[in-house]
């Protein structure tokens, strides 16, 4: 597969020239367990050929995408579960032109996700609604006639670790920590009222960011940063910092916006131990909604500012001059 690109590059003519080409390779990835059944088709390559005004060209070297080699299946698994686990690939690793490699690892599943067992069922709607595992519920069955409620993993990043292949340049590995996955009922105005669930994920109310190594002989240490964020849980549901204060109401309209951002001097510090943070007040005004019926909440437009932004740094402790 080629995509080309091209452009009136001489006065002389109102031809088009080559600018671009880049080739694109595919193929079937091959777990480490073995060939998938399910496996779907696989970006491996795109190569650049650059082009100038008279037709020379010179080619980069390929940005190479390699997947996962374990088994991910999207379904989860349940004990003797004769089903597919619809395993798909996800990106392992890239390579640059340069040889510089970006790797990247996904955390297991662990608990009721890893399992399959403890889950909801789909009368459970108590406990659907308050699910905060990275698995989550979804009507689906072989038999397209049966309502019934299948569960589906949601993988999230663990590490990213970047190799430059460069002479001076160091690798850095950053490592991500999650609190407090949120799911909400689909709203999908095309789906069944009957098979709507808690399928739609809200993101989660806290990531934490380890960056870098505890190294001596280049005098580097890691650092870590945290940032809370709103969900769009509810009008009832309350976003607070990190002392347990109230920001505001997990309003709809604020969901993936930053509450809260936290540093830290020591990468091992306790999630109160902060050495400096802010936190972001929110405020919506409505511009229009269309009212839904079938059950469903009007669909709003909102205009959301942020009119307060409150920042807070610990002191040192270390002034003498100050009584206080």
């Amino acid at each position: 597969t080629e995509i080309t690109t091209e452009a009136q590059r001489k006065t002389s003519t109102t031809a088009r020239q080559l600018v671009d080409k880049h080739a694109l390779t595919q193929n079937f990835p091959v777990f480490k367990a073995g060939p998938s059944p399910n496996t779907a088709l696989w970006l491996e390559s795109v190569r650049r050929t650059g082009y100038d005004r008279d037709g020379k060209s010179a080619a980069l070297n390929a940005v190479r995408f390699e997947s996962n080699a374990e088994d991910m299946p999207n379904r989860v698994m349940r004990p003797n579960d004769p089903r597919p686990g619809f395993s798909r690939p996800r990106i392992g690793r890239v390579i640059n032109e340069y040889g510089g490699e970006t790797v990247v690892t996904y955390k297991p599943a662990a608990g009721d996700c890893a399992t399959g067992t403890g889950l909801p069922g789909k009368t459970d709607k108590a406990g659907l609604k308050a699910n905060t595992r990275l698995c989550y519920p979804s009507f689906w069955s072989p038999d397209p006639e049966a309502e019934a409620i299948d569960w589906f993993h949601k993988y999230v990043v663990d590490s990213i670790e970047e190799l430059p292949n460069v002479d001076g340049a160091f690798a850095t590995k950053t490592a991500y920590e999650y609190k407090n996955p949120g799911w909400k009922l689909a709203d999908g105005e095309f789906t069944k009222k009957s098979t709507r669930t808690y399928s739609q994920f809200a993101g989660v109310e806290q990531t934490t960011v380890i960056t870098g190594a505890d190294n001596g002989d280049i005098n580097s240490k890691r650092s870590k940063a945290v940032t809370r964020y709103f969900r769009g849980m509810g009008d009832t549901v309350s976003m607070k910092d990190i002392a347990g204060v109230e920001i505001a109401k997990a309003r709809e309209e604020f969901a993936g916006r930053i509450a809260e951002e936290l540093d830290y001097d020591e990468a091992n510090a306790a999630d109160t131990d902060w050495v400096s943070r802010s936190v972001t007040v929110p405020v919506a005004t409505e511009l229009a909604h269309r009212d839904r019926d079938d059950g469903l909440d009007p669909l709003y437009a909102w205009r959301v500012t942020e009119p307060a932004e409150i920042a807070y740094t610990k002191s040192s402790g270390t002034n003498s001059d100050d009584t206080r």
